[in-house]
């Protein structure tokens, strides 16, 4: 038989199950006053608390000039507070039980410090709570002397909630200074790192602007260690967040994808997304290429518009010869006939504009194509924006020889909207409608100066 030991005010008792079971609906769970300890009841009144006003009220009750709330109380408090989701950080009570947080930093415990920071960065990023330049000093010499004593499984969180506290262009000597040392803590427990924990932290690099070779060469090392628990999703995730950061480990690139290669029905797009993130930090590693495009060339015809346009875009990073992937530029030129998913008419302009650019890099001449794509241009060409129409103009004056009547219509729409056009802009289009001035002698672009 189980037995439940009951402390009461008087003395120790045991009783079985069942003497238990008659006696509890008599229990009114409700009531805190069965508390003896403090911590316990405080605990136990914001798990109940219904709202904002009900914590002011614990704080208020709880915090007697003769036993006043601890440090990990306040924290507590705080957390609960933030918990509500509300922007109250105007409010007088807030302020004052944020500021004696603040103040007790040195004096909480690790565990209700991590909760007080994971709150503080979630009200910072929600609702732009702002600290002063003085607290955020404290706190970052605080921190620099604690984080020692959080563990590898906390230090994640902690990092997540650094980025989001020192936010502003001014923080970043700081919140680097924490990074490094959340990262150094990290490394010293290499055993306990994630696949979460790695890419968190690749996150917050973006985030931040946070570039330290030194520590994205060990993220890099780590991930190829775990590469096979990873799954075909995170280690596309993983290879867009090292090429967001322009980090070039071509071997950690390579293992990734040859692990990524070797899932038995990997998905087409999430080749294509790889591929379009390689071709950022190591556009000459053509094999890698084409080990991604034998998962396409299978499922081709699934490709969404993104994936689509992408791919076309990648293949001009890496300066690929028609002749040597010409399965891959067939299968791009076919898809908007055949594909499940789009058609080619579904393209907004500016994708139909990247299309363009990319043909021009690759020196594609596929008339039949062209056509298709300047029939569903004319139609967008009225809405396009003005970066694109320059694009446009630039690229297209590759196949001015062969389509000369759209280039012509090109030219006009760019007249049409000249005073639009920044300095900068006029001057490109300058320099491309230069090339061509036969055709176009009355041009503003041709008689105009830029200054």
């Amino acid at each position: 038989m189980n037995y439940f030991h009951i402390t009461s005010t008087k003395d120790n008792d045991t009783i079985s199950e069942e003497d238990f079971m008659k006696y509890a609906p008599e229990v009114n769970i409700s009531d805190d006053s069965v508390f003896i300890d403090k911590d316990q009841r405080i605990s136990f009144k914001l798990l109940n608390a219904k709202g904002i006003e009900d914590i002011y009220t614990i704080y208020q009750d709880e915090n007697k000039a003769e036993n006043p709330l601890t440090p990990d109380n306040l924290s507590l408090i705080f957390y609960f507070l933030c918990s509500f989701k509300q922007k109250i950080q105007e409010q007088p009570l807030f302020l004052e039980i944020l500021n004696k947080n603040l103040q007790n930093l040195a004096s909480i415990s690790t565990v209700y410090l991590l909760n007080f920071l994971w709150s503080l960065g979630l009200h910072c990023y929600e609702f732009q709570l702002k600290l002063s330049e003085k607290d955020k000093e404290n706190l970052n010499a605080v921190l620099l002397s604690k984080l020692e004593s959080f563990n590898a499984q906390q230090i994640s969180s902690v990092a997540f909630s650094l980025f989001q506290i020192y936010s502003e262009p001014q923080d970043k000597g700081n919140l680097y200074k924490l990074l490094e040392k959340t990262c150094e803590i990290l490394f010293n427990n290499e055993s306990m790192i994630t696949k979460v924990d790695v890419i968190n932290f690749l996150m917050i690099f973006i985030s931040t602007g946070y570039k330290h070779p030194g520590l994205l060469d060990k993220f890099a090392e780590i991930v190829m260690k775990i590469k096979d628990s990873l799954t075909e999703e995170e280690i596309e995730k993983i290879i867009s967040l090292m090429s967001e950061i322009r980090h070039s480990n071509k071997k950690m690139y390579s293992e990734l994808i040859s692990k990524f290669t070797s899932f038995q029905d990997a998905k087409p797009e999430l080749a294509s997304n790889i591929i379009f993130s390689i071709a950022n930090v190591i556009p000459d590693e053509t094999n890698l290429l084409k080990s991604l495009l034998k998962i396409i060339h299978a499922k081709w015809t699934y490709l969404n518009i993104t994936n689509y346009v992408n791919l076309w875009l990648s293949l001009s990073k890496f300066k690929v010869k028609e002749n040597e992937f010409a399965k891959t530029l067939n299968i791009l030129k076919t898809l908007p006939n055949e594909s499940k998913v789009f058609k080619l008419a579904d393209l907004e302009g500016y994708e139909i504009v990247n299309i363009i650019i990319a043909m021009s890099v690759l020196k594609i001449n596929d008339k039949d194509f062209m056509i298709l794509l300047i029939k569903e241009m004319k139609k967008k060409l009225d809405t396009l924006p003005l970066a694109d129409l320059v694009n446009l103009a630039r690229s297209f004056i590759a196949y001015v020889r062969i389509f000369e009547d759209f280039f012509l219509v090109i030219h006009s729409k760019c007249c049409d909207r000249f005073k639009e056009f920044s300095k900068n802009d006029v001057a490109l289009l300058k320099k491309t409608f230069q090339r061509v001035k036969i055709l176009i002698p009355d041009s503003p672009f041709i008689i105009s100066t830029v200054s």
